[in-house]
């Protein structure tokens, strides 16, 4: 008897009803979150945060062993060229960033958003730790990286030849050798999409006012 109110009691204690607002996410972390930045989140705890807030072109089917990836952003896996070293990506239409005043609504995520993203990781004064990834494996990414420095006028103005978007839905990617641990790369959250329209430059820190 003693058991059986030992359970209910403790059944009880933690139902609390149905939650009051339904799009509030609860977590339990063991720390204080060092960023919610996609391009600047490296550690355990601030992962569990940003994977439930951004998306990634592909992620990890976790149900299956042994784990294996499955397209989340991207219509599909990558097509390669012959040589292996032009990737062509594919992004689904029609998918929507929640609203914000300085975009105008609806804003669907483009393949320019992902070039956003790559220039966010390379461009130094982010100081990204995730910049290792593609660090001499994208065409003209390090060139861009030099050129551009700490200059926030040139990191919205120039190109980098290596990433195209060849439409608003098609990414392509020229890379400087082949890159078989790409799929893997994209399925972090450095590469979530960025619209350029919510980046600004305070104090020589590169930050997104979306975060």
């Amino acid at each position: 008897m003693k058991f059986i109110l030992i359970v209910f009691l403790i059944l009880t204690s933690c139902f609390n009803g149905e939650p009051k607002d339904k799009n509030v996410l609860h977590l339990s972390i063991p720390s204080e979150i060092t960023t919610i930045d996609p391009t600047l989140c490296f550690d355990t705890i601030c992962t569990q945060v940003v994977y439930q807030v951004y998306e990634s072109l592909y992620e990890y089917d976790y149900l299956k062993r042994p784990y294996v990836l499955k397209p989340l952003l991207a219509e599909a896996f990558p097509d390669y060229s012959a040589d292996k070293k032009t990737i062509l990506i594919r992004i689904k239409k029609n998918i929507s960033y929640h609203r914000h005043s300085k975009i105008k609504s609806p804003r669907i995520v483009k393949a320019e958003d992902f070039i956003t993203a790559f220039k966010r990781l390379a461009f130094k004064p982010s100081q990204s730790r995730g910049w290792w990834l593609f660090d001499q494996k994208i065409i003209g990414l390090n060139e861009w990286r030099e050129k551009v420095g700490n200059d926030f006028s040139l990191f919205k103005t120039e190109n980098i030849s290596g990433l195209k978007a060849l439409d608003d839905f098609t990414l392509q990617i020229q890379l400087t050798n082949i890159f078989p641990q790409l799929q893997y790369a994209l399925t972090m959250p450095f590469i979530s999409p960025i619209p350029m329209e919510l980046l600004t430059q305070e104090n020589n820190l590169f930050i997104s006012d979306s975060i």
